[in-house]
């Protein structure tokens, strides 16, 4: 179990970092350039940002990428953590892996091939862990971790964002309630979280 939970935390820091790197082209100012045609790599890049981040507004949060070319962040909603939900965001995976495959990749320049790279083992890596995801405990973390995480991003500027703010809030027994069934689901099929990984949570 300690092995299987390595490589998901090792998987989590992989996504994290191609999530940053992705926010990073967009900081940067790859994106909205109109003198790239769509299919040039940065085209399939902002793509790529954009599918990754525009149905995860915490993402968008956390990242101040509320509001860049694609996406726009709605104040009220949480990310989800359905089981439909990681569903499509495998299969965007599978298809953004496709696209990458599918790139004249040899064409690149040193600096972008490094960036397609990366991602392509990012991607890669995930569709492997997705095999293993009864056994994976990222979302009851998630969950711990959420309270001090969403108030010290959330910007509360005004009335109105104080309003959105508790719209948000009330989401989150959405958000528990998806873990709970994902918990008994397992449980049923005999997949039972570790009593160390229990204690980790409970103290976390």
């Amino acid at each position: 179990m300690n092995l299987v939970r390595q490589m998901f935390k090792n998987t989590r820091l992989t996504i994290l970092l191609a999530v940053v790197l992705l926010v990073l082209l967009i900081a940067g100012g790859l994106f909205g350039q109109t003198q790239h045609q769509p299919e040039s790599f940065d085209g399939l890049i902002q793509k790529m940002a954009v599918d990754t981040l525009k149905s995860d507004p915490e993402t968008q949060l956390y990242f101040d990428v509320k509001n860049v070319e694609g996406i726009r962040w709605d104040p009220t909603k949480l990310t989800d953590l359905s089981d439909a939900d990681y569903e499509l965001l495998n299969d965007k995976r599978n298809d953004l892996l496709k696209k990458l495959n599918n790139y004249a990749a040899a064409k690149l320049s040193p600096e972008d091939k490094l960036t397609y790279d990366i991602l392509k083992w990012d991607l890669s890596a995930a569709q492997q862990v997705y095999k293993y995801w009864d056994l994976n405990t990222n979302d009851y973390l998630s969950l711990t971790n959420f309270p001090p995480y969403f108030a010290n991003n959330y910007p509360i500027r005004s009335q109105a964002d104080a309003k959105n703010y508790i719209v948000a809030l009330n989401g989150f027994s959405d958000k528990v309630a998806h873990v709970i069934n994902r918990i008994q689901d397992r449980r049923e099929k005999g997949t039972v979280p570790a009593s160390e990984f229990l204690k980790e949570m409970l103290t976390s």
